[in-house]
This record gives structure tokens, sequence and C-alpha cells, in this order.
């Protein structure tokens, strides 16, 4: 005999699942608000197309669905023009924003919500915005000519984490494509075109770490394509691209064990890579820089692992080590404008199995300001100064395996 437990579980699975209404604007409600406030968790709004001038707030819901069906625009008269406020895995599907102010679309503490195919233009400050909350989705969103952000992520004093951009077109926002205070968010195959900053930001407010930047390509930034900043650790940047950065391609400002893998940096204004002091243990790994309008490599920060990089043509250093405790192999500098691989003011650093060929300075340089370094199985070929000019005074270990053409003293 079956158990009234179990006769009970057998009637719920049977029973069918509650029904989904599906609320249609204008046809059955004439504002998205209308819609909005009458639909229970669950719900479907169906918008068909047209202009929508008010400011919508969606306030506590779960499982809201919002679709257009058709250009569906809301041009708001006054404030943020679509807000998600405190909602649960509600999911906006191809709406579009025409101003708003200060947002686009705003969610504020709410959890699982997915922006699919959204566009907005023209907010006054940020274009999609979340604070509080997380583990959001935004999908194939476009994002053009906003005040501020094109994606922003949290605040000062609060993280947003968890979530996943992906194939998202950030177009000439007047700050960053995207500004990030989290971890462990994801974006993955994102354009940002002309920002009036930088082009993918995680930012110093807090302790971002984790986040991952997946084929993402930054065109013609005013400042940094990527840009590491903050008390955070482990961000990475994988097959990246960034093409006329106006200043470094990838500025690493602070943080431990920042990670730039694969990517390629092509005529930044200033420096391919550079790693500041305040950063330490970064990874960089397999990188092509090319004509980078300073260094190819700029790094100041201790602990670095710099490992089978490319750099071609740049206007000054191919590479440039100041940091203490590096270990640096595989690497190759050809044709920049002075030294290939220059260690300034580096202690304890161990190069093994880099090459520097064809630079109009010195091949590797060992500058007075260098101790403790240890040169194994490098080359020196073709360079116009030195392949090897040792100005340390014997500061520096020179050790086995070397291959340079010509050496001073």
């Amino acid at each position: 005999m079956k158990t009234v437990r179990s006769c009970c579980a057998l009637l719920a699975l049977a029973l069918p699942a509650a029904a989904q209404d599906v609320h249609k604007v204008p046809s059955e409600h004439p504002t998205i608000q209308e819609a909005v406030d009458v639909a229970a968790d669950g719900d479907i709004i169906e918008i068909s197309g047209g202009n929508y001038f008010e400011a919508v707030v969606v306030a506590g819901k779960t499982g809201l669905v919002i679709r257009a069906k058709g250009k569906v625009v809301i041009d708001p008269p006054g404030g943020t023009g679509l807000t998600l406020d405190g909602c649960t895995d509600c999911v906006v599907e191809k709406v579009r924003v025409a101003g708003g102010d200060p947002h686009g679309i705003l969610l504020v503490d709410s959890t699982g919500c997915a922006l699919v195919k959204c566009r907005v233009e023209q907010s006054a400050m940020d274009g999609l915005r979340a604070e509080g909350g997380g583990g959001h989705a935004f999908e194939e969103c476009t994002v053009k000519d906003v005040g501020r952000d094109a994606i922003a992520m949290g605040t000062s004093s609060t993280a947003v984490d968890g979530c996943t951009v992906t194939k998202c077109k950030l177009i000439r926002p007047e700050d960053d494509g995207t500004d990030i205070n989290g971890s462990d968010n994801t974006f993955d195959k994102c354009l940002a075109l002309k920002p009036q900053e930088d082009g993918f930001e995680v930012d110093d407010t807090g302790a971002a770490s984790g986040n991952v930047f997946t084929a993402c390509t930054a065109v013609k930034p005013a400042q940094h394509g990527l840009f590491v900043r903050g008390t955070g650790s482990a961000n990475r940047f994988t097959g990246c691209k960034v093409i006329q950065a106006g200043d470094d391609g990838v500025n690493v400002e602070s943080g431990s064990g920042q990670r730039i893998e694969g990517c390629k940096l092509v005529k930044a204004g200033s420096n391919g890579i550079f790693v500041d002091a305040a950063a330490d243990a970064v990874e960089l790994v397999g990188n092509k820089v090319t004509k980078a309008g300073d260094d190819g490599l700029d790094v100041d920060g201790g602990a670095s692992v710099v490992t089978g990089n490319t750099i071609t043509g740049c206007k000054d250093d191919g590479a440039r080590l100041d940091g203490a405790d590096a270990n640096w192999s595989g690497n190759k500098v050809l044709g920049c404008k002075d030294d290939g691989i220059q260690l300034d003011a580096a202690t304890g650093a161990t190069l093994d199995g880099n090459s520097a060929k064809g630079n109009k300075g010195d091949g590797f340089r060992l500058t007075d300001l260098s101790s403790g370094n240890t040169l194994t199985s490098n080359v020196g070929k073709g360079n116009k100064g030195f392949d090897l000019n040792d100005e340390s005074g014997g500061a520096n270990i020179i050790g086995a395996g070397n291959d340079f053409g010509t050496t001073s003293p």
C-alpha cells in the first residue's frame, strides 16, 4: 500500500504547472508600467513596436519576462529608462532605451536577471548598470553614446559578482567600455569601440578578483585598452585585442597575480603592457606587442613571470624590467628603436632563453642600477649597439649558454 506521502507526491507531479499569463502592450495595457503592475511572478509581458514615453520600474518580481515584439523604444521623460529593483530571474528581451537620466537600464539588488539583445543610447550616465545583487547575464546588448560607462557593475560600497557578459557592443561611451567593481564576472567576445577613457576596466574601489575577459576587443580607446587596479587578484585577460590605445595597451596598476595571456596589442600610444610597482606576481604569457609608442613591456612590479611574448617595432625599448625577483623566459624582441631588453633597476631576476635581434640600441642592456640578475641561454644578434652591454660592473651573472655577437665591456 502506498503511503499518504507518496500518493501526495504523485498527485503533485500530475498537476499542471501554474499558467503563465501573457500581458500585451498596448492592446491590453496602454503602458508598459501598467502591465508590469498587474503581472504576477512568471508572467510574460509582450510589447508591440512603438515609442513608449515612460520610465518603467519593475519591483520585487520573480521570473517575469518582458519581451519586445518589433522595435520597442522606451523614451523616458525623466529618470532611468528601465529599472529592475529587488527582482529575481527576470528577463528583458530586445527592449531599447533612448536616453535615461541618470541611466539607461538599472538593476538594483536583483539576482540572476538577463538582458538579451537590448540597446541603450544616449543615457546621461551609465548605459547598463548593476548595483548590489549579481549573477546577471548580458547577452548581445549594444550601448552607444552614453555619458559615462557603457556597462558598470558595483559601487564603492557594494560589489556585483558572478555576471556574464557575452558579445556586447560598447560604442563611444564618454568614460569606460566596462567598469567593474566585483569578482568572478566573465566577459566574452565583447567590443569596446572608441571609449573616451578605458576599454575594459577592473576598478579600484574594492577587492575585485577572478574576473575573466576572453576574446574581447578594444579599438581606439582614448586611454588604456585593458586596465586593472585595486586590491584584488587573479583577474585574467585572455586572447584579447587592443588596437591604437591612446595610452597603454594594458595597464596593470595594482593587485596581485593578474594574468595577461595571448593578447594582441597594436600601436599603443604609450607602452604595450605596463605593470606598476604596486602590482606583484603579474603573469604575461604569449602576448604579441607591435609598434608601441614607448616600451613594448615595462614591468616595475616584483615577482613577474614573463614568458613567450613577442615584441616588434616599438619606438623605445622592447622590454624593460625594474622589478625584483622576475622570471623571464622565451621572449622575442625584434626591430625596436632602442634596446631590446633592458634591466634597469632590476634585482634578482632570471632571464633564460630570450632573444633580442635587429634592435637599434643594445640587444641586452644591464644598467648600473641592476644587480643580482642571472642570464642563461639568451641570444643577442644583429643589434646596432652591443648585443650585450653590461654597465653594471659585474653586479650580474652572465651564465652558461648565452650567444651574444658583440659584448661590452
